[in-house]
C-alpha cells in the first residue's frame, strides 16, 4: 500500500494544481492547521483559549509537493523528552521522512470525514500513516492532536508537552482527573467535526455531512464512544484497543453505532512465562477484561461490535508498526508484519464506516476476506 501511494504522489505532482472539483483523485493531501475552541481556557495558560493542532489527509487531483513526517522543531523536543525510550537519530530521521502531498488540490466528494484521536502520550504525527491510508481509501482525515496529550507542535510554533500538563501524574491514579480529561478530548472532537464542516480545516476538501465518524487510540477511543453519546452528527464511533474507564459510556451507558477493535498479539506459554504470567492467569485477565465490557454496555441504547485483530498490539493502531516496532515487538507473541497490521486495521475500519453509511454487507465482507479479523462479541 505504501508504494501504492507513492506512486499516486508521484503522478499528482504531473497533475494540472486547478484539477476539477469533482475529478477522480490521483493522490493525497496533506495540511496542518489549528483548531481553536474559544469557550474552554487552556489548561495550562487560562489566559489563552484551548486549541490543538489537526494534521488533515485528504484525496487530491494534483499541486502539492511531499510533506515532513515531523517538524525539526516537534522531532527534536520529542528527542529532548526521551519519546518511547527511541534513539534520538532515529526519531530526528521523521523529519527526513516524507509522505502527503502539502498544498495538494482537493478533489471529489463530497467525502466521509473520520476523525482520529491520539492515544495518552502518542504524538499525532505517529497516526499519520495510518490516516494516509484511509485517505487513500476516499476518507478526509483530521488527526487529533488533544492538547498535552503527548507532544505537539501548532502551525506557528508553539509546542505543547504533555509534561506541561498540570495533572499529568493523576490521569491514570484519579478517575476524577481521567473522566475530566476523556471528556475535555470528547468536546475536541466535536469543536474539530464544527471546524471542518466549515470548511475551516481544509480549502476545498468538501465533507459529507451524512458520514462523519469519530476514531480514537486508547485514550482517545474512550472519548471517541463518548462523542457518540453527545454529538449526533457522528455516523458511529470506533475504539480502537481503549478500555472505557473513565467515560460517561461506562458509567451511564453508550450511545450510537459503536466498534471496538481489540489487540491480540496471540501469546504462547513461552511469551507469558516471559511476562512472568501462566496461561491460566492470562485466561483471568481475559474474563475480567470481558466483564468490564460487559458492564460498560450494559445500560444505554448502543449497537456495538467487538472485533479481535490478530497478530497485533496495542501500539499497532499507530505508526509505531513502521517507525518505532519495539514498542510492540517487546512483549513477544505471534504478530503480522507492519503493512499486514495497517492493512487489517484500515479494512476492518473503512469496511465498518462503509457498512454504517449504507453499504449493507461491506463489514460482513471485510471479516470472510481477512481471517484475522475475528468477532470477540457479536454485533447487538
Amino acid at each position: 500500500m505504501q508504494q501504492m501511494i507513492a506512486a499516486a504522489l508521484a503522478a499528482t505532482s504531473a497533475a494540472c494544481a486547478s484539477a476539477a472539483p469533482d475529478a477522480e483523485p490521483t493522490g493525497v493531501g496533506l495540511v496542518d492547521v489549528a483548531v481553536t475552541d474559544a469557550t474552554r481556557a487552556d489548561i495550562v495558560d487560562p489566559e489563552r483559549p484551548r486549541r490543538w493542532s489537526v494534521r488533515l489527509f485528504y484525496p487530491a487531483c494534483g499541486g502539492g509537493a511531499p510533506g515532513r513526517y515531523a517538524a525539526p522543531e516537534l522531532a527534536a523536543a520529542m528527542a529532548d523528552g526521551g519519546y518511547y525510550e527511541q534513539p534520538r537519530a532515529e526519531i530526528e530521521s521523521w523529519s527526513e521522512r516524507r509522505l502527503g502531498g502539502v498544498g495538494a488540490v482537493a478533489c471529489g466528494g463530497p467525502r466521509p470525514l473520520a476523525t482520529v484521536s491520539i492515544g495518552l502520550g502518542v504524538a499525532g504525527v505517529n497516526y499519520s500513516l495510518l490516516a494516509e491510508r484511509l485517505a487513500a481509501a476516499g476518507y478526509v482525515v483530521a488527526i487529533v492532536d488533544h492538547p498535552y496529550g503527548a507532544v505537539s507542535r501548532l502551525p506557528d510554533g508553539t509546542l505543547q508537552s504533555g509534561r506541561d500538563d498540570p495533572l499529568a501524574p493523576q490521569t491514570d491514579a484519579d478517575p476524577a482527573v481521567l473522566a475530566r480529561r476523556v471528556a475535555e478530548w470528547a468536546a475536541d472532537i466535536s469543536r474539530t467535526v464544527d471546524a471542518a464542516l466549515a470548511g475551516e480545516l481544509a480549502a476545498g476538501a468538501r465533507i459529507d455531512a451524512a458520514r462523519v465518524f469519530a476514531l480514537g487510540h486508547s485514550m482517545g477511543g474512550a472519548a471517541a464512544m463518548d462523542a457518540c453519546r453527545a454529538d449526533p452528527r457522528l455516523a458511529a464511533c470506533v475504539n480502537m484497543d481503549g478500555a472505557p474507564f473513565g467515560t460517561k459510556t461506562m458509567d451511564e451507558g453508550g450511545h450510537g453505532q459503536l466498534m471496538i477493535l481489540h489487540a491480540n498479539p496471540r501469546y504462547s506459554d513461552a511469551d507469558l512465562a516471559a511476562r512472568g504470567r501462566t496461561r491460566a492467569q492470562w485466561d483471568a485477565m481475559g474474563e475480567q477484561f470481558e466483564a468490564v465490557w460487559t458492564d460498560a454496555f450494559a445500560q444505554g441504547d448502543p449497537e456495538y461490535v467487538r472485533v479481535s485483530v490478530g497478530g497485533t498490539g496495542h501500539m499497532s493502531f499507530s505508526d509505531a508498526p513502521y517507525v518505532m516496532p519495539d514498542t510492540i515487538t517487546r512483549f513477544g507473541g505471534d504478530l503480522v508484519d507492519a503493512d499486514r497490521a495497517h492493512t487489517l486495521i484500515v479494512r476492518a475500519l473503512d469496511a465498518y464506516m462503509r457498512d454504517r453509511a449504507g453499504e449493507a454487507g461491506a463489514f460482513a465482507a471485510a471479516l470472510t476476506d481477512a481471517p484475522e479479523l475475528e468477532l470477540s462479541a457479536p454485533a447487538r
